[in-house]
């Protein structure tokens, strides 16, 4: 959002959303696989659940069709312009990885919340390959982040212990832990 940077100007929002509501966003979108977040505002209790979805056809109708990407849910922000960072999740509550690639349609439903604009987040995935007694770890850096593989051999642990931290450089970076029991559970930190 550069455009606003140092200007006096205030930033857009949409306000008074409501249930059956719905916003198209159509634009070249850079290729690649991303986490989406939603900057909303919600000034009163409870939470707004919002969809996200791809046009497949009809763009610029009435009768669109959509394929279901995942949904936000937009929780009481105190004021309907202190926003806040909301990811999109899937059907499992997850993180919802959407795959971009030139021109096409976003579209958001329902509402509840004020809306400020939507983020794109390169997804970070964290590929694993047994290698003899060791597990390979690959995962795709950009300059200017560290990342942290964490590790913990039961997933009812309280805690994750540091396996290991790089800084980005816009390379395929990897480490190369002993595997030991029966089993271990990483994931991926990028601060």
């Amino acid at each position: 959002r550069p455009a606003y940077n140092g200007t006096g100007l205030s930033d857009y929002d949409v306000g008074n959303t409501g249930t059956g509501d719905w916003w198209n966003y159509t634009r070249t979108y850079p290729s690649g696989n991303f986490n989406v977040y939603l900057r909303g505002a919600r000034g009163s209790t409870g939470t707004a659940p919002m969809g996200l979805q791809r046009v497949t056809s009809g763009w610029g109708t009435s009768t669109q069709t959509t394929a279901n990407l995942g949904s936000f849910s937009v929780a009481a922000t105190g004021a309907w312009q202190t926003y806040s960072w909301t990811p999109l999740n899937d059907a499992s509550g997850k993180p919802a990885v959407v795959s971009l690639d030139g021109q096409g349609t976003l579209r958001l439903t329902d509402g509840g919340a004020n809306l400020n604009f939507l983020l794109l987040a390169p997804a970070v995935v964290l590929s694993a390959t047994p290698s003899g007694g060791s597990l390979h770890l690959s995962f795709a850096t950009q300059s200017g982040f560290n990342y942290t593989v964490l590790y913990k051999d039961h997933l009812s642990d309280a805690t994750w212990s540091e396996l290991s931290t790089v800084a980005g450089d816009d390379s395929l970076k990897s480490v190369s832990p002993t595997m030991t029991g029966p089993s271990r559970f990483y994931r991926l930190l990028v601060h």
